[in-house]
């Protein structure tokens, strides 16, 4: 599980999944009305805070990675912990 977080989802999460922000919410009787921003991935978020080096290594981070494959992988380490439990649950009984 460790390994699915650490690799395949946090690149797939901060690179390739964006995200909106709440910027308002105002209620209107029994209505609440709210304000989203614009839909970003985390690492467009970072990049004002960053220097053009930092920038430039997100960047090449970014050209080697391939969304396809980082979620077919993460899905078959999933895949192979669920067979794990299974198995670990059917010795027990």
């Amino acid at each position: 599980m460790n390994s699915i977080y650490r690799n395949e989802w946090r690149d797939l999460q901060n690179f390739f999944l964006p995200q909106k922000k709440l910027i308002s919410k105002e209620r209107l009787g029994a209505r609440i009305i709210r304000k989203m921003g614009p839909a970003e991935t985390p690492i467009e978020k970072l990049k004002p805070f960053l220097n053009s080096i930092q920038k430039q290594a997100l960047e090449a981070r970014k050209a080697n990675l391939n969304p396809f494959t980082l979620r077919y992988t993460k899905q078959s380490k999933r895949r192979q912990l669920m067979g794990y439990y299974k198995n670990a649950t059917q010795i027990q009984e």
